[in-house]
């Protein structure tokens, strides 16, 4: 009995030193993992274990804004394949500044109706169209701050990889056969012998109808980083509208930079460029033009368009 006693006092020391060594690990494993950074380039050393898992509030509001994001219908608006503006909900303003800029030039432009393809009128018809958004900055703001630390930005590429909801996706397929009927529409007229598209823009302005026409006819919900493509773009063109009269008869950009309409385009293009830098190759998105090279082959073409 005694020598049991003395072999069990003997293990008990082996396995109160056998747990303070396992305890040891285990505490600078820890001390190791707590002293990463959470923003650290591979992300975050618990996420990625699997331990845990990290809410983004940000990017949560950016997902919460995508599936809540207001559609037009254009029922009164499409007749056959001629799509009237001014009728549709929340692309008034739009249209109004294509007149006057039709009526600066001295044409007589009429009422507006834009010629759509038949496949195109199709879509719209079916699926309606984005409404500009009258307040963007809320949704601005928490994408900014979701792609402000490389953390966020991981989980910003993780939520907008996920199918949109099925009225935003088929809205946003809607203003994809829109702005593909007005590329065609631009590009024709641009073949004009006093404004002729230089080759290289009508290649890359080719290249991206192609790319809205194949992704406006597909069956599955678009994801989401292309929904907020689309309404990132539909408020850029929104805010141009909202600026046309500050840039008409203007020769030196420098001089109107300061103006809040203008710098709420040179925002919009910065945030839209961003998006799309930060998207592309890691979910479907669409492959948008750089404007700042359109406009320097526009420029250095000569051309006055």
């Amino acid at each position: 009995m005694r020598d049991c006693a003395i072999i069990a006092r003997k293990l008990e020391k082996v396995m109160k030193r056998r747990l303070y060594v396992i305890a040891c690990i285990c505490l600078s494993l820890v001390t190791v993992l707590s002293s990463c950074s959470l923003d650290d380039l591979e992300g975050n050393v618990y996420e990625r274990m699997g331990m845990v898992k990290f809410d983004n509030p940000a990017v949560n509001d950016v997902s919460n804004r995508l599936d809540s994001m207001e559609t037009a219908e254009v029922d009164n608006a499409l007749k056959g394949q001629e799509l009237d503006l001014s009728k549709v909900d929340g692309f008034k303003e739009i249209y109004e500044t294509i007149q006057n800029i039709g009526k600066q030039e001295g044409e007589e432009t009429g009422e507006l109706k834009i010629k759509l393809t038949e496949d195109a009128a199709k879509v719209i018809s079916k699926n309606g169209l984005l409404k500009p958004q009258e307040n963007k900055d809320d949704l601005y703001a928490s994408i900014g701050s979701s792609l402000a630390s490389s953390s966020g930005t991981k989980a910003f590429v993780s939520s907008m990889s996920e199918p949109a909801g099925e009225i935003q996706s088929n809205a946003a397929k809607g203003t994809m056969a829109l702005t593909n009927s007005l590329i065609t529409t631009l590009t024709e007229n641009m073949g004009t012998e006093d404004g002729d598209m230089p080759e290289e823009v009508k290649t890359i302005l080719t290249d991206l109808q192609k790319e809205l026409e194949d992704k406006s006819k597909k069956t599955e919900d678009l994801t989401k980083a292309e929904v907020l493509q689309v309404q990132m773009i539909t408020n850029l063109v929104s805010s141009v509208a909202d600026a046309a009269d500050t840039l008409k008869d203007v020769e030196d950009m420098s001089t109107v930079m300061n103006d809040s309409n203008v710098m709420s385009i040179m925002d919009d293009l910065t945030l839209l460029s961003n998006v799309t830098n930060t998207l592309s190759g890691n979910t479907d998105v669409l492959d948008v033009p750089n404007i700042s090279d359109l406009i320097s082959k526009f420029t250095g073409s000569g051309s006055e368009s």
